[in-house]
């Protein structure tokens, strides 16, 4: 994670479970709290960052989410 000087200002931290560790430049921090459950943090500062690319991760996050509360 960035010092607080260097995050945008404004920003937000948009916090995703999924069920790997994703490798992408946009992860701020991850973490595994439980075997197979991946805590991923974003940064966002800008709309722009809303894009397809993070809204299938939400999606991800969703279906996985989805997926253990059927369990």
């Amino acid at each position: 994670m960035k010092r607080k000087a260097e995050l945008p200002d404004p920003y937000i931290v948009v916090t995703l479970g999924l069920p790997y560790p994703l490798e992408s430049r946009r992860v701020a921090a991850k973490t595994e709290p439980y075997p197979g459950r991946w805590t991923t943090h974003f940064v966002i500062g800008s709309t722009g960052e809303l894009d397809q690319e993070f809204f299938a991760w939400v999606r991800e996050a969703y279906d996985f989410s989805a997926a253990k509360w059927k369990s």
